[in-house]
């Protein structure tokens, strides 16, 4: 597999205009098989990366993301995270670890998710990092939180469950949440996610197979 591209850093005088357009010119990856790599050296040599996460399975509340993806090439991260540590290596570490988080989830599978790496200086991984937060506004970055949380598995007596440990009714947190409650927020992350997808379709499409569906006059899910 050729990921030369990917781990190479991009044209700053691009990148500082723009980090998210630069993002969403990386092919998406399957995460299972970028992960394969992990053992590959001399990628994203001096520099810390930015990767973000993409849905299309068949969960229901996510249903948005995936039919964008699918019916109008608009793909939109669920989840961005980023590693300052050196080196490709780093990033799919912490991509590992991700995909152990997603193991715990009773109703996602890691062959339902996709990749994009972008690497930049280590001193602009945080500034990369809030641009994406500000403009794709991923949904487990801003309304279900507690996916990208270090302390993944660990609890102290009488901790509330992350919003993310609930929906996806994992073994984290002080005891397993009420249906009722992982139903509101499944309503409530589909609602989002259809807000977020018409916002986007409102927009320049950073996409590159965007203007392509845009020209054939597919629907808009």
């Amino acid at each position: 597999m050729d990921l030369d591209n990917d781990f190479q850093l991009p044209d700053l005088s691009i990148v500082t205009t723009r980090f998210s357009e630069s993002l969403a010119q990386k092919r998406l990856r399957p995460v299972e098989s970028v992960l394969q790599l992990r053992r590959r050296k001399g990628f994203g040599r001096d520099a810390g990366g930015v990767f973000a996460l993409y849905y299309h399975g068949g969960y229901g509340p996510y249903q948005p993301l995936a039919e964008a993806g699918a019916k109008l090439g608009l793909h939109l991260p669920i989840y961005v995270g980023s590693t300052r540590q050196q080196g490709s290596r780093a990033v799919l570490i912490r991509l590992a670890r991700h995909c152990r988080r997603l193991e715990s989830a009773h109703n996602l599978r890691v062959s339902e998710f996709s990749c994009r790496l972008l690497f930049v200086p280590r001193n602009w991984v945080a500034q990369a990092k809030d641009e994406f937060e500000e403009r794709l506004q991923p949904l487990w970055n801003t309304l279900i939180t507690g996916f990208g949380s270090n302390s993944q598995g660990r609890h102290r007596s009488g901790q509330r469950r992350s919003a993310w440990d609930i929906l996806h009714r994992t073994g984290g947190g002080s005891g397993r949440g009420p249906d009722r409650e992982a139903a509101e927020l499944e309503a409530l992350a589909h609602s989002y996610l259809c807000q977020r997808v018409q916002v986007m379709l409102c927009r320049p499409s950073i996409e590159p197979s965007m203007a392509e569906a845009r020209t054939s006059g597919a629907a808009v899910p």
